[in-house]
């Protein structure tokens, strides 16, 4: 069953969700057959949040998804990095939907980090994962280099300055740089609705569904 989910693990990790769900299916039956004791409840912990990144991520399947991560709060032995991990794709999930809930789950998330003594993982919350949700709730605040670029970008966007934008996608662009973030912030800032289409494309085809309801609100809107 280890076995079954590091494989499992290696799949989400390489994009391949449906093969990452299936396995889960797989080895969810077998875990429960177990005796309750200490490794069940911890793996058991690891499966939920595998499963609910997977119907997050993978298949933008919101509801689904957020029983799994709940559940994962239920075990008392869940490990500091899968609760900060289960919290994190919470905060993912209510981004758009509720601007409390989404700040609530980052802060926890943040709590357990630092727990787990994720300090990667904490910056990583604090400098691209804070910005992108003021950016999306339509927040002006003070750019610095401990921003990503991308939410450089997406903050010129919400503050109207697409000139300033698109040169920035132009730059990046010719320096050989692409991401889906980037391709969504350029079709917002064109008003372009075939790009804001390859935009969701690219997401669903690199593992994250889950920013694609907010790219079809944004075409609903022009």
């Amino acid at each position: 069953m280890r076995l079954q989910l590091i494989e499992l693990t290696a799949n989400f990790k390489l994009g391949n969700v449906r093969n990452a769900l299936l396995f889960a299916d797989q080895l969810q039956p077998d875990l429960m057959n177990l005796n309750s004791c200490y490794t069940k409840s911890v793996t058991a912990s690891r499966l939920l949040l595998l499963m609910g990144l997977g119907k997050l991520y993978g298949e933008g399947n919101a509801s689904t998804a957020e029983e799994y991560l709940q559940a994962v709060h239920s075990i008392k032995v869940a490990p500091e990095p899968v609760r900060a991990s289960s919290y994190h794709a919470l905060s993912i999930l209510y981004s758009k939907k509720n601007k409390e809930h989404c700040w609530a789950y980052s802060k926890k998330s943040i709590i357990h980090a630092k727990q787990a003594e994720l300090r990667d993982y904490i910056r990583a919350l604090e400098y691209h994962k804070v910005p992108f949700i003021k950016n999306l709730h339509g927040e002006m605040f003070e750019l610095n280099n401990t921003i990503p670029i991308e939410e450089h970008i997406h903050q010129y966007v919400t503050r109207n300055n697409n000139e300033t934008a698109l040169n920035l996608i132009h730059k990046l662009e010719n320096e050989g740089k692409q991401s889906p973030f980037m391709l969504y912030y350029k079709g917002t800032a064109t008003k372009d609705a075939n790009l804001l289409m390859e935009a969701i494309m690219s997401f669903s085809t690199n593992g994250r569904a889950d920013v694609v309801p907010f790219i079809k609100e944004d075409i609903a809107a022009l």
